[in-house]
């Protein structure tokens, strides 16, 4: 955990200038990711988003854990949106592990059902060797598999 840590606080300042004979001023820029006066960085939302894709704890129990190693609770909405933005990132991924399993000469598909947001909905996945598609659908069966694509 100590890597992860390490630097977990960056400061970014942006100096701003006159010109002492015509006093326009000129204001230093930040880096494009950052936004907003403070914000949670790449380490902290890449995490959660793998504590909530990957691990599948839920948004509540991800708080609590950076409040007790961090003293810092994020909110859902800060969460989510983070595992959003990754999806929209991965998103020209899912092309070619598509194809890859239209071509495979067998795949296996499956559906686990489970709650989001008090419903029960239904995990189905597609895997061949060396590749897995995972989607969310609110039926089971045959339109929840078409849904992958």
């Amino acid at each position: 955990m100590s890597c992860f840590l390490r630097g977990w606080k960056t400061e970014h300042q942006a100096e701003v200038k006159e010109c002492p004979t015509c006093h326009h001023k000129t204001t230093g820029t930040f880096p494009a990711e950052v936004v907003a006066p403070v914000q949670y960085g790449p380490r902290v939302l890449g995490l959660s988003t793998y504590l909530q894709v990957f691990q599948m704890i839920p948004i509540d129990r991800i708080r609590q854990l950076f409040f007790e190693l961090l003293g810092q609770a994020p909110s859902g909405r800060t969460l989510v949106d983070a595992a959003t933005r990754t999806g929209e990132r991965v998103k020209p991924l899912l092309i070619p592990i598509r194809e890859a399993l239209r071509r495979a000469p067998v795949i296996h598909v499956d559906e686990t059902g489970f709650r989001v947001e008090g419903r029960l909905w239904w995990m189905h996945t597609a895997t061949a060797p060396g590749y897995t598609l995972y989607g969310l659908h609110p039926r089971r069966g045959q339109e929840g598999i078409a849904d992958l694509g």
